[in-house]
Order: C-alpha cells, then structure tokens, then sequence
C-alpha cells in the first residue's frame, strides 16, 4: 500500500519518521508531506491525490494546529479522496471521540506511539477491531475503542528513522534530531506528555542502550557528515545520579571508540537532573546546550505546575551549567491559573538575575489530558472548546496584567522573528562558535551577546515590573497605559533587531571564513581574498532570515496535546 505522512518537518519530525521506516520495513511505501500552515492545504491535497495514497496519516500533536488538519481532511474528502484517513499524536489521540464524533473526513485515530499500531491498521482495514491501540467509526457509525497497544518495551528493536539529506545546518556543521529515550518519569501538571504514555499499557519511560544510540550517531556522522546532535528526549536524564554517570561514561567511550571528533550535544533537563560532575562528563562527550525545564522561579507556581522542584534548584541548575560554559535557555510559565503579583515579581527577579541567558516567557495553557484540565473542569473555569481551552486568573487584578503583557509583548514573544527568538538564535549561534573554535569566541564577541541579552532581558523585565504596578493599583486609563508601553516595546526592538542581526551575520561571517580556510588549506588552493570573506550577499541574508523563523532548535515550549 501507499502512505502519505502529513506534518511539520521545520525539522526532521523522528514521530513521522519513525513511522515511515517501520511501513518501508513491513514492504508498504510510504512518502512524507511537509504541512507547516494553512496556506499549504490546498498544495498538500494536490500532491496527495498525485501520489494516489491509500491511507493517509496526519500528525495532530499540537493543539495550535488541530483546526488546520482537521480542514486539510474534509478538502482531501471534497476533492475526491477515498482512501482511508487516520490521525495520531497528542491532540488526536485525547479527542478521539470528538474527532471522529464531529469530523466525517476522519476513519480512525491511533493512541499512543504509532510505528506498530500503523502497520498494523494499514494490513487490516477491512478488520479494524482487531487492531489495538485505535479508535475507529464502525460501519453503523457508532465509535469503537479497541484494546491499548503496549508501550514498545525494547527501543532497540525499532528500525531507525528514515532520514533525507542534505540536512540542516547551523554554522556549516549539520544537524540531525536522535532520540535516547521515550517518555517521562514527571508528574507535570501543565504537560500532557506523561498523560499520553499513560493512556496505553506498558512502561511509561523508557531508554535506548547507549550502543544502539552511539551506532545511530556514528552513521549519520560517518555517512552523512552530522556534527550536531539535537537530543529530543522529554528528559536526557534520569533520577539516578549514579545511572546518569554510568550512562554517560559509556556515551563518552563509545563516541570515542567510534572515532567521532569535534561533535556538539544538546539536550532537555529537568533542573534537579544537574550535577557538576554529570554535567562535565557530558562536556566531554561534547555537550554544548541544555535546554532546562525551570518553568517558573517562585513556590507557589511550581506547586500549581507539579514539577515537584524548587527555585533553589532550579538557581543552582543554571548556576552549574553558566560555570561549565554550556548554553543555557529556559522558558517561565509565569502567569497560570492562580498566579499572584508575588508570584510575577519572583519570575521578574529570575529575569534580571539570569539576564545574560536567553529567555522566553507567558502563560501556561490547557490542553485535553493534563491535570490542569481536570481541575479547571472541576472548578467550573474552563473556558472554550476543545480546540482551544482556556481560563481566567483567579484574581482579576492578575488577569488584567496578562492581558495586558500579552499586548505588550505579542510581538516579542510570540511571532516567529520576534526579537526573543532573534535573542535565541544569536546565543546559540555563539555558543555552538565557541563549542568548536573556543579560542575566536572570546573576548569582544562574548562580551557583546552578553550585553544584547542582558539589555533585552532588562528592558522585558522592566516593561513587566511596569504591568504589575499598574495591575495591582487597579489604575485607570488601561488603553493609554497599554499603548504608551507598546510603543517603548517596539521602539526598542526596532533598534534591538539590528543589533541582534548585525551580530548574528558577523558569527557566521567569522564561521565562513573558516570555513573556507580549512577548505583552501585542505586542497592547497590559493587564500580567499579579504574582501569576499567579509561579504555577506543579499541571497545568503535571506536564507539567514528564513533559518530564524524556522524555531528549529528553540521554540517556546509549544505544550503537546
């Protein structure tokens, strides 16, 4: 049979892409098909009916998205397509119901991990009962759940993701995504990860053998050229230190037997995951960037969170990792269903405390499955529908200062080239110059990323101390107040960008450069002139702007489900 795979592929997307090899695997062919916006459908259904699929998957994972896959299927249905159309990930896997339910266009849905549910519902759909770990519409048209698909105990056993080059690449080296574990041991309440592991049997969390990652690696380093490995796992770590250091004592020996040299590492982690002497055993398997899960700095919004951590945690978290010169970028969920102005101003405080790191911030959102909903629900505050849940702060004071940061700080914050994500990428970009030319990253080009990030995370930080005193006075002339600091916001990131981009282009200028003189020196061809190396053409900043609205490596935690 003929399978297209629908969604996002800004980056690799390994969920799809493990798919796509198991179906290759089983005999069937499968293709995949980028879907990054709305403005794609009508492509989409085109290349579709062109490829003449029999089944077609779609990734819902994000609920941002859901609408956008659910009008993607019914034009697929009004152009024609009569093939079989299922979804899988976290928004269709807790809608199930509703979407089969509402949406005639869908035939199933798959729950949980799909490589093994897929094949399986591709070789039996004129039998679809007996095939666990789906819901699908029977022929009377009543909705059916069969029984749950266990978990795949053994990671190993799953054939590796398809992969198609050229890759990504950030300073001349590419990037590849890789998975060392899935699922997670949290208990977050904010998060539907562990809710959907949880809704099918088997072992909630669950790792690779180090050999089985190190052999992935090792290929796509040997045959593709890879040098930076984006770890996607929920959490690199686990609980046990002394696990940690055996795990990534063998992940240092085994990179080293395979003879793979001048590599970057990045990773999540849970703040209370950080030790110093973990922390530099990954420093040597060539550990660059961490992307830590603080998610808020105060008591009370850690509570509400469940992530079962401290503010002193998560200070001592960023202290060891700014120590060992490894990235470092968190996002705070600063403003959640109970959040308080001490609450605010506690997550202001990291702001400026930690004003060199890049940061991102706003409002933790709801999604089906998590425990937030169930509570909302309880209490009678959960507002919308379920494509987009929603809720007021209980002090309306509160509420009022999100609504107004939100107007405030859309722009920064939340659009892909906003100046926070310009932030982002500029301290990635140094951090990954530095990782593999430590001795031309210092000095003046430190010194200036950490003078651009402190100054916005300043700037933000006072725009927000701002909010909060105007929220908690109840004072009037909310209009004006707003829009007098919308324009200080965006005279500020008016200057802020250029300055941001201007740094951006001389890291990859100086990247370019020597680039080309290893090259030169490589095929003893003479040296480049002086003034091409300093040129960076028209095309090449295009391609630059393009690279940073693509969030590949540092979005803002887009909460699944």
């Amino acid at each position: 049979m003929k399978i297209a795979l629908v969604g996002p592929e800004l980056e690799e997307n390994l969920g799809l892409r493990y798919i796509h090899s198991s179906l290759t695997q089983a005999g069937h062919e499968a293709r995949l098909f980028e879907f990054h916006a709305p403005e794609q459908i009508d492509g989409v259904v085109r290349l579709i009916a062109e490829y003449g699929a029999d089944v077609v998957g779609m990734s819902m994972v994000f609920t941002a998205r859901a609408r956008e896959y659910v009008e993607l299927a019914e034009k697929l249905r009004v152009s024609g397509y009569r093939g079989h159309i299922t979804a899988g990930g976290h928004f269709a896997s807790f809608h199930a119901n509703d979407l089969l339910r509402d949406f005639a266009a869908f035939d199933s849905v798959v729950h949980g991990e799909g490589e093994l549910t897929l094949v399986d519902l591709v070789d039996n759909l004129s039998d679809m009962g007996a095939v666990r770990g789906i819901s699908f519409r029977a022929a009377g048209g009543e909705i059916m759940r069969t029984a749950p698909r266990p978990n795949p105990d053994d990671l190993d056993t799953l054939p590796w993701p398809t992969r198609s080059p050229p890759f990504h690449s950030y300073l001349g080296k590419p990037i590849a995504n890789i998975l060392g574990s899935r699922g997670c041991y949290g208990h977050c309440s904010f998060c539907s990860i562990a809710a959907w592991y949880r809704q099918n049997s088997g072992k909630r969390f669950r790792q690779r053998s180090v050999a089985c990652v190190v052999d992935e690696m090792s290929a796509l380093y040997h045959e593709h050229g890879v040098r930076v490995f984006n770890f996607h796992d929920d959490n690199f770590f686990v609980p046990d230190r002394e696990a940690n250091l055996q795990r990534f004592d063998e992940l240092r020996r085994r990179i080293r037997r395979a003879e793979m040299t001048e590599i970057a590492i990045q990773v999540k982690a849970r703040p209370d995951s950080i030790d110093r002497e973990i922390v530099s055993l990954l420093k040597e398997s060539g550990l660059f960037r961490v992307f830590l899960g603080v998610e808020n700095y105060s008591k009370a919004g850690l509570r509400t969170l469940g992530k079962g951590t401290t503010p002193g945690q998560n200070m001592s978290a960023i202290a060891i990792l700014k120590e060992l010169s490894i990235h470092t970028t968190f996002n705070l969920l600063m403003f959640d269903p109970d959040s308080t102005f001490e609450d605010l101003r506690e997550n202001i405080k990291c702001i400026r405390r930690f004003a060199d790191c890049p940061i991102n911030f706003g409002r933790v959102e709801i999604h089906s499955g998590i425990p937030l909903e169930k509570r909302l629900r309880d209490e009678g505050r959960l507002l919308g529908d379920y494509f987009s849940y929603c809720y007021e702060i209980a002090d309306p004071r509160v509420q009022n200062a999100f609504e107004i940061f939100h107007e405030v700080f859309a722009g920064r914050n939340f659009e892909m080239c906003g100046t926070n994500y310009l932030a982002m990428r500029l301290d990635y970009l140094f951090h990954l110059y530095r990782h593999f030319t430590p001795s031309q990253a210092a000095g003046m080009l430190c010194r200036r990323t950490r003078q651009l990030l402190s100054m916005l995370n300043a700037n933000s930080a006072d725009l927000l101390s701002a909010i909060c005193d105007f929220a908690e006075r109840e004072g009037r002339g909310r209009r004006k107040f707003t829009e007098s600091l919308l324009a200080q916001r965006r005279a500020y990131d008016e200057k802020a960008v250029t300055e941001f981009a201007v740094t951006i282009r001389e890291i990859e200028g100086l990247a370019q450069r020597r680039r080309r003189k290893r090259t030169n020196v490589s095929r003893a061809l003479p040296a480049v002139p002086a003034a091409a190396d300093t040129d960076i053409s028209e095309r090449q900043s295009i391609v630059n702007f393009i690279e940073c609205c693509e969030m590949a490596h540092y979005p803002i935690s887009l909460k699944k489900g």
